[in-house]
């Protein structure tokens, strides 16, 4: 790999978060996590992709890799990697920075090809037409909408006729019980109720989504993104998921027990909710429930104490949704 320990940030790849090594834990903990809620109990793919018929694979925005270590970990892909054999199977991984790659030693071992690319960029021709398969996850905090567009236009050139985008992306808000109950909900419907412990907090993620460029509601406007880009979906999944103590309770996408995640969960709120109010306090926008600006620290510490303890008590779910589209002829 030829790459420098960093690469400026493009205009359109507009990353919120770090690269330390929490940030490094906090993501393979994650890829666990959502394995767990889409019932990926033999590897990362869905049961529709068939990896026998897979040569060449791409992670674009790979971060730690661990989707790509988790699917050369599959038996049927193992067997294939490293190997000179007609039924070989290559592995390719690239992210603006390679900073949260894993060693050096463990790329070499499973052959994986990684190099630095911000995919808001055109690839390099030589990668061009040449995967079955790419995958591309929770770039929410990542890129703008124009953002969006360019990555959708970049990774369409890599993928062979026939060739797959898999993507998996979660939107920016929580919602409580009583509004996934509610009649008429769907996944992506953004509520904002203001009577729920939760609506401040949605309020500064759907500004911070505006003010970054971000899309702000990735279950509807990224279909409509990707067959605007020229692919066709052949598969849709939108599920609400469990978060906190709703996990002992509500079951994952497939009706499995997800009760091992009500802590992880949590955890994951709280980072949030740290990230989100800190940038909210120091953009000048931070207010509570009934719109008063916070202005300082120990009033963000007020907001983020009764956030937390409406989470504690009710739990919260939140939408995921994934792709899997082909690029059309």
């Amino acid at each position: 790999m030829d790459a420098t320990d960093s690469q400026t940030l493009a205009s359109d790849s507009n990353y919120l978060l770090a690269h330390d090594d929490e940030e490094k834990t906090r993501l393979e903990r994650q890829h666990s996590m959502f394995k767990k809620f889409m019932n990926r109990v033999h590897g990362p793919l869905p049961a529709s992709i068939d990896i026998g018929q897979v040569t060449n694979v791409m992670d674009v925005a790979a971060g730690t890799l661990v989707w790509t270590l988790d699917l050369a970990s599959v038996p049927s892909v193992k067997s294939r990697v490293g190997r000179d054999v007609s039924s070989a199977i290559h592995l390719y991984a690239c992210d603006i920075t390679d900073q949260k790659f894993p060693p050096k030693s463990v790329i070499e071992e499973l052959g994986i090809n990684t190099f630095l690319h911000d995919v808001t960029a055109p690839f390099p021709d030589h990668l061009h037409s040449k995967f079955d398969l790419v995958n591309m996850k929770l770039l929410i905090f990542a890129l703008t909408t124009n953002g969006w567009r360019k990555a959708l236009e970049n990774v369409r050139t890599l993928l062979k006729p026939g060739g797959k985008l898999l993507l998996c992306e979660s939107d920016s808000v929580f919602y409580t019980k009583a509004e996934v109950s509610s009649p008429g909900f769907s996944p992506g419907q953004r509520v904002l109720n203001p009577d729920s412990w939760s609506y401040a907090y949605n309020r500064l993620f759907r500004k911070n989504a505006l003010l970054n460029d971000h899309l702000t509601n990735l279950s509807t406007e990224l279909p409509a993104m990707v067959e605007a880009a020229s692919y066709t979906i052949e598969e849709k999944t939108s599920v609400v998921l469990p978060m906190g103590i709703l996990c002992r309770t509500e079951p994952g996408a497939c009706g499995q027990d997800v009760s091992s995640e009500e802590g992880f969960t949590k955890d994951i709120f709280f980072f949030i909710s740290e990230l989100i109010t800190g940038m909210a306090l120091n953009d000048g926008y931070l207010e509570d429930n009934d719109g008063t600006k916070i202005d300082n620290q120990e009033g963000r510490q007020r907001m983020l104490a009764a956030l937390r303890e409406g989470f504690v008590r009710e739990g919260a779910f939140f939408s995921c949704t994934e792709l899997i589209a082909q690029p059309r002829k």
